[in-house]
């Protein structure tokens, strides 16, 4: 028995070592995966933030010079040439873009880019701009905008427009804003360390020295070879470890001072589209190291401490095998194999004739023979083998005690001439006289009949045209045929003792599939449609029933589920219910949507007690595009009328059409009336630009009416009627304006 515990526990020792070093090794494969992932999603998050910000600050400038460019008192001014005139004008203007938005620079250029003013800095002009915005601009003829790197080594984000009045360029206007503000919100936002480098090809030594203790601000220009600190937000890291003009991409890794840094570059180019910068970021990432290192240790002592536990367990439970063994050694001795399965058919044939000697009652009466008939018998009359095989060749191994025991398989001849599927156990008795062969015959008609079944579901679960797929009781994949991997592109290998969850397309969440395993454990059966992915990256829609396998006593042994592909009637029943809740010219959500939201938006305002308010919009000129260039015209007007409301809210304000000209605004979380009135006059400023309608710009404004829940009305139905009949003051005085719904003066509304 000493043989059989090493057998067992020495490979389990060795299988214990194996599986920490194989845990160990997966969870830091998944840690170094799951730290990739978080750092790609970082640096691709950092640097569309950045331009995000850029975009929105750009788009600040353009509203703040298009508002300007339309003032007909600067344009007289500029236009007389009257500098003080035109100072004194646009100096408030240029004060609140300061203090409100950051704006550090505002210029009047002429035609020809010669400036003319400086608001900013008033004794400065007459100096020709060759700034690449202010080319762009004369070049195109259009606004542009981008960033310039000033000889101090400062980022200005500038935004140039040609300044045209009665269709020709009087000159251009320009704003400019640092950009300072935009990398401290990085540093907020994610939580890194930003270094700004500055190419030396781009600067003046002499002239940059000078700026930086002109604004009071360290430098070194020879700290590196290539490029100069601009600014940074840690002063611990070493520079010259950064390498901020090495590769862009995949995170570097940075260890200083026992702590470790992913590092991100990414490039800043100027609006000349010029690499005139480079941005380094560093996350500190010594705290994942160090939980790693922790839940290695974990794991290692809990397999360790484990494995031990059950290498002691063992050695006790073999212990008393091997004193089971013994005794039923001893038993097996006394009492004689032979009538341990006495219950079957056991027929003892002569060692050297095979004739047969002796034979039980369960042989007699399944064969239909007396015992003196069976006695008259030869073996080989009663066990008949395959054609190629022979009794006494057969029997012979056990003689030479080659074999303790030795299974055949064949059948028993019945005395009516059938015959009956068996399976033989042969035994040589030494100790019988004559020397005998003791045979225990076992019927097995059901088990080659279960085998019979067995096969002809082998065959139609590998040629079936659906797809199927096999789990164990722990829903781990043990079997899928060739139609699974057609419909899913995953071969056998690819899936087998994985989780299904692998087909996921995380467009369910944890809801559904509890549900469906609520479903599956009561009944059995679960049957639906569930979108899934392909390997390939794919999704589609698949139609699938799961049916629970129980054993006799009701325990699951596996579960089989088939599917099948139900992608395009998907794809059309989401296209017909797209079409029943969508405008069919603009895309927005039409009357049954907005009302639906709007419903709901109410019941969510009551449980927060905030305020809602709503905008009822009705387009002013639309009849003319209509009538002139058509329906088609007419469409195009209310798709970019649709484009630009859409760009005016907020993400989670709703934008819909009720029909004709008419669209409807819904803003939650509105807070104070005035919250609502400056997105009215933010709509009404967006109808400023005509529109491009055929070969033709258009003018087209609107006039709107405002409403507020609970104020106005607290059903929805109710809170439209109050915008509406307010929209209609706004038209009935002047248009192109707004009108907060009053009681008194919109009374039952027209």
């Amino acid at each position: 028995m000493r043989s059989l515990k090493s057998a067992i526990l020495l490979p389990f020792v060795v299988f214990v070592i194996l599986l920490i070093v194989g845990i160990s090794g997966v969870t830091y494969l998944a840690h170094q995966r799951e730290t990739e992932a978080l750092l790609s999603r970082m640096r691709t998050g950092i640097e569309a933030e950045f331009k995000h910000a850029l975009g929105q600050d750009a788009e600040m400038l353009r509203a703040a010079l298009s508002a300007i460019s339309r003032d007909a008192r600067l344009i007289e001014a500029f236009e007389q040439r009257d500098r003080d005139r035109l100072l004194a004008l646009v100096a408030p203007t240029y004060a609140d873009l300061n203090t409100h938005n950051r704006v550090t620079h505002f210029y009047f250029h002429g035609p020809d880019r010669v400036n003319f003013l400086r608001v900013h800095q008033p004794p400065r002009h007459g100096d020709t701009i060759d700034r690449f915005t202010a080319l762009g601009a004369e070049r195109t003829g259009l606004p542009t905008w981008g960033v310039e790197l000033g000889p101090l080594g400062t980022f200005t984000l500038r935004f140039v427009v040609p300044w045209q009045t009665d269709d020709r360029l009087i000159g251009y206007l320009e704003l400019g804003e640092e950009i300072d503000h935009v990398l401290a919100n990085l540093r907020e936002q994610f939580g890194v360390e930003l270094f700004a480098f500055i190419d030396k090809s781009y600067l003046d030594r002499t002239g940059w020295e000078s700026g930086m203790r002109m604004l009071g601000r360290t430098f070194e220009w020879d700290a590196l070879p290539n490029v100069v600190l601009a600014s940074e937000t840690d002063t611990d890291l070493p520079l010259d470890l950064l390498d901020p003009t090495g590769p862009t991409g995949a995170a570097d890794s940075l260890e200083h001072d026992g702590r470790t840094h992913a590092l991100f570059r990414f490039p800043l180019m100027d609006a000349g589209d010029r690499r005139v910068a480079h941005l380094v970021t560093a996350l500190d990432t010594t705290a994942r190291r160090e939980d790693l290192a922790s839940t290695i240790l974990i794991i290692a002592g809990a397999s360790v401490g484990g494995g031990i536990a059950v290498i002691v367990l063992f050695w006790f439970i073999l212990g008393r095998a091997e004193a089971r063994h013994r005794r039923a050694e001893a038993r097996q001795l006394q009492l004689g194999r032979i009538l341990d399965l006495a219950h079957e058919q056991v027929l003892l044939l002569d060692a050297s004739s095979l004739a047969v000697l002796e034979a039980n009652r369960g042989a007699r009466s399944d064969l239909g023979y007396s015992d003196e008939a069976l006695k008259s018998l030869l073996g080989p009359e009663l066990i008949l083998l395959d054609r190629n095989s022979n009794l006494a060749t057969e029997l012979a191994p056990l003689v030479r005690s080659a074999e303790q025991v030795r299974t055949l398989e064949g059948s028993l001849r019945c005395k009516d001439g059938s015959t009956m599927p068996a399976e033989f156990r042969c035994q040589y008795v030494a100790t019988h006289t004559p020397p005998a062969f003791a045979v225990i015959a076992t019927d097995i008609t059901d088990r080659q009949q279960a085998e019979r079944e067995r096969q002809l579901a082998v065959t139609v679960f590998r040629n079936s045209a659906e797809a199927m797929m096999v789990t164990n009781a722990d829903n781990l994949i043990i079997a899928v045929n060739p139609a699974f991997t057609k419909l899913t592109g995953y071969e056998a290998e690819d899936v087998i003792g994985r989780n299904p969850r692998l087909l996921s397309s995380d467009r369910h969440d944890k809801e559904f599939y509890r549900k469906m395993w609520e479903g599956l454990t009561q009944t059995g059966h679960w049957h639906g449609a569930v979108w899934n992915r392909r390997k390939d990256g794919t999704l589609y829609a698949q139609r699938l029933a799961i049916t629970a396998i129980h054993d006799r006593d009701g325990t699951v042994l596996s579960y089989v589920g088939l599917l099948s592909d139900v992608t395009e009637e998907k794809l059309e029943s989401d296209r017909i219910r797209q079409q029943a809740h969508k405008d069919e010219v603009t895309g927005l959500p039409n009357r049954h949507m907005l009302l639906d939201s709007l419903t709901r938006a109410l019941h969510a305002r009551r449980r927060a007690e905030d305020t809602l308010a709503v905008l009822f919009l009705d387009l002013d000129g639309f009849k003319p595009i209509n009538d002139t260039y058509g329906h088609g015209a007419g469409d195009l007007a209310l798709q970019e009328v649709a484009r630009r409301l859409v760009a005016a809210v907020r993400k989670d304000d709703v934008v819909g059409r009720l029909g004709g000209d008419e669209f409807v605004v819904l803003l939650k979380n509105t807070g104070e009336i005035g919250n609502a009135e400056a997105l009215a006059r933010k709509v009404l400023d967006t109808f400023a630009e005509p529109f491009d309608v055929d070969v033709a710009r258009m003018p087209m404004g609107c006039s709107i009416g405002v409403a507020l829940s609970p104020l106005h009305s607290a059903d929805a139905e109710g809170l439209l009627a109050a915008a509406d009949r307010a929209m209609y003051r706004a038209k009935s005085e002047g248009k192109g304006t707004y009108r907060v719904f009053d009681p008194e003066q919109d009374g039952d509304g027209p």
